[in-house]
């Protein structure tokens, strides 16, 4: 996708890019005095410069437009004796070869090389045939500007833009991968918060209504019914991930839920409170259980509940019970604290012996927002790796421009120890540049571009004035090229006002040694062909970053979608799975209860499913453990299959890494994947070590006798049975004289 993106920015660069340069050209020849050599190149200047602004104007990236493009350059290009007279010009600068050099650069830019270099080959070939119609064939095959369009320009733009495209792909892999774990682990804490949330939802509704009814509480059957119809209705809801839940005035949820409750309850605050669906869902739920607790534990007579905007509290005159000494069961510590927690907001519980209970429920006013560029560090990585890599190309790019011109300037003038001298010095301040574009070591900006305008002015002003303005004054080609490894780090308009300032400074010289107007003609072509791309070079990083946003965003706003039905799709099995637990036993007594319909057969299966349910939720929070986490899939699978499992735990199992974990529990996961009908799995800590244990009938004995060659693992084989006990040594023996174990089936 960042790969695509970076196409498409290349290409509106690259529009950009051609028709301005054909603008300035065209205009600059047209403004001075007989030019272009005749008729037909004045018209088709003309027709240029009004196609290059249109195209600015426009910027469409369709393929008739660029193939229009295409076409006048060849044009151009092919047409040379239209624009020039003088073969000389075919050696230093002209309007045809500004044009086709320009195109080669943008042509590479925003296309593939399979298309890019065909297109280079054409513009080359045309540009031969019109150097061909003014000195033949055998001396037009060795103008320099033929090897330097294809031979420099092509290959390095299309190095250049190679490189940013293959940094582009391993971003959208890395994104990708990311991303998928990212999922994965949403899947997982979306699955865990549904877990959590439907137990509590088990516990507040199903456990506590059978659990009155099968101890036999002192209470109508009306309103036995009534509770047993609301826990159908809300056990059966299902998760809400694909569809938002509606906004809910909890004034008036809160007002039909204690229609039914015996006690006083009086109901103060604001008349109407909106909140967002999954918001007043939880703020809901946990006031319905500090209703229970309230009418049920505490023995209430009155109940207040007070509304705010951003709180509930419910408080009673029941018997309350002290903090310090009383640890708050799974009524209190799950269904509502850890539930406002889940939610984002709080809970606090105030009780003392005697003086009743008061429980408020908080949340923030808002929800938080989240940061509004959450890939800002993969973006700023990108745009790292391209730059190095962009600001190495242009340093050889450089080197390779000082190499080509430096020694055909000492060879034409009088000075050639200077010339080379000059030319080494501007190498070794590109070089120089290497520093700064891998932003490491010293910052040598300063002294370094000092040292350039000495050599910019020296190598001019050495320069005899009649050959100013060709390719012996060196500098007017490479300057821009040593200067832009020192400002690419820097914002592009501050970048470009030091690229400006030096070719505004080299300009100057040159046209007050040799003011005319040919001059200023040849120095409007050298803005228009190299100053003018050397500023979109400046330029080209940043598109690559914009690309990059436009990617990401892009993928964001995709996968967004994606996620949240495969999220959906998760916690839709996992309900299923779960409701399929209940409907056995619970919810055709629970059909039976909302009939009004209770007698001693009804309170004895209600007792069992009460205990039933208590253990299976003792079971569900058990899994919080990262050893018995770790373990689920691998339960869940066996569960799947028919095999009966077993887990016995310690109450103070110990915290280990991630990788110490997966080396204790892979024995038994193995041997569990081998299970038949049933197996046992113990974790307990003793003599200062811990002990992952797991007794299996299997079908295969094989696979899990290699385990018996491992260091502090012990297998016992008989018959079809394995007993694995995994012994790992712990850093600090616990303290606990006897460890405590919780069985569970």
């Amino acid at each position: 996708m960042s790969e695509r993106q970076v196409i498409r920015r290349g290409q509106d660069l690259a529009i950009i890019l051609l028709n301005t340069v054909t603008l300035v050209a065209a205009s600059s020849t047209l403004l001075l005095p007989w030019t272009p050599d005749s008729t037909a190149g004045t018209i088709l200047l003309a027709a240029l410069g009004c196609w290059a602004g249109f195209r600015l104007f426009t910027r469409s990236r369709a393929l008739g437009f660029q193939l229009v493009d295409f076409g006048y350059v060849l044009t151009v290009a092919a047409a040379i004796p239209w624009f020039e007279s003088n073969p000389g010009n075919l050696y230093t600068n002209s309007v045809p070869q500004v044009i086709a050099g320009t195109a080669v650069i943008a042509f590479t830019m925003a296309q593939p090389p399979k298309v890019s270099f065909p297109a280079a080959a054409l513009i080359t070939l045309a540009y031969a045939f019109g150097c061909a119609q003014m000195i033949g064939w055998p001396d037009a095959v060795r103008v320099p500007m033929l090897f330097y369009m294809l031979g420099i320009e092509w290959a390095i733009a299309a190095a250049l833009l190679a490189a940013g495209l293959a940094v582009a792909r391993q971003v959208d892999r890395v994104r990708a991968d990311n991303h998928d774990a990212a999922l994965r682990d949403a899947i997982a804490a979306a699955v865990r918060n549904y877990e959590l949330e439907h137990l509590a939802l088990v516990h507040d509704t199903a456990a506590s209504t059978l659990y009155l009814v099968g101890e036999g509480a002192d209470i109508s059957s009306e309103r036995v019914a009534a509770q047993a119809r609301r826990d159908l209705e809300l056990l059966t809801g299902g998760p809400t991930a694909r569809e938002p839940l509606p906004d809910t005035d909890i004034v008036a949820a809160l007002r039909k839920e204690i229609a039914h409750f015996p006690v006083e309850i009086a109901l103060t605050g604001l008349p109407r409170l909106v909140l967002t669906g999954s918001r007043a869902r939880t703020v809901l739920a946990a006031a319905r259980e500090a209703l229970n607790n309230a009418e049920r534990h505490a023995d209430a007579s009155h109940i207040e509940i007070k509304v705010a905007a951003t709180s509930v509290t419910v408080s009673d005159d029941g018997t309350g019970f002290d903090l310090a000494t009383t640890s708050l069961g799974h009524g209190v510590a799950e269904s509502i604290v850890a539930r406002m927690r889940r939610a984002g907001g709080s809970a606090t519980v105030c009780s003392a012996p005697g003086s009743g209970t008061e429980v408020t429920l908080t949340w923030a006013q808002s929800p938080d927002i989240a940061p509004a560029n959450a890939i800002a560090d993969d973006i700023d990585h990108l745009t790292e790796r391209i730059l190095v890599q962009f600001g190495l190309g242009i340093i050889v790019f450089g080197l390779v421009q000082l190499l080509v011109s430096v020694p055909y300037a000492a060879a034409r003038t009088g000075s050639p120890i200077l010339q080379l001298g000059l030319g080494c010095i501007a190498a070794l301040v590109m070089i120089a540049g290497v520093s700064r574009v891998l932003n490491r070591g010293p910052d040598v900006t300063i002294p370094a571009l000092v040292i350039m305008a000495v050599v910019i002015a020296v190598q001019s002003l050495s320069v005899p004035a009649d050959m100013l303005g060709g390719p012996i004054q060196w500098p007017l080609v490479a300057t821009g090229l040593c200067v832009l490894p020192f400002v690419l780090r820097l914002r592009v308009r501050h970048g470009a006002a030091v690229m400006v300032a030096f070719w505004l400074g080299t300009a100057i010289l040159t046209f007050v040694r040799q003011p005319d107007v040919t001059m200023a003609f040849n120095l409007a072509l050298y803005t228009a062909g190299v100053v003018m791309v050397q500023m979109f070079a400046l330029a080209f990083p940043e598109l690559l970053r914009n690309a990059t946003i436009a990617a990401a965003t892009e993928a964001r706003e995709r996968w967004a979608i994606a996620d949240q039905n495969r999220i959906a799709e998760a916690l839709h099995d996992d309900y299923v799975r779960r409701t399929s637990k209940l409907i056995r036993g619970v919810f055709p007594l629970l059909q039976t209860l909302s009939t009004g319909v209770i007698d001693a057969e009804t309170r004895q299966r209600a007792r069992l499913e009460s205990r039933r349910l208590r253990l299976y939720i003792f079971q569900s929070r058990t899994f919080s453990h990262p050893l018995v986490a770790e373990l689920r899939a691998a339960v869940d699978q066996a569960d799947r299959r028919g095999v009966i499992v077993t887990i016995n735990t310690d109450s103070d199992l110990p915290s280990l890494d991630a990788h110490t974990r997966r080396v204790v529990l892979t024995p038994l996961r193995d041997a569990l994947g081998q299970a038949r009908k049933h197996a046992r799995i113990g974790l307990t800590v003793a003599g200062g070590e811990l002990v992952a244990s797991i007794v299996c009938d299997v079908a295969r004995v094989a696979p899990l006798r290699a385990y018996s060659t491992h260091p502090n693992v012990e297998v016992t084989v008989i018959a079809d049975k394995v007993w694995i006990s995994v012994h790992h040594p712990l850093a600090v023996t616990p303290t606990t004289a006897e460890a405590q174990h919780h069985s569970i089936a």
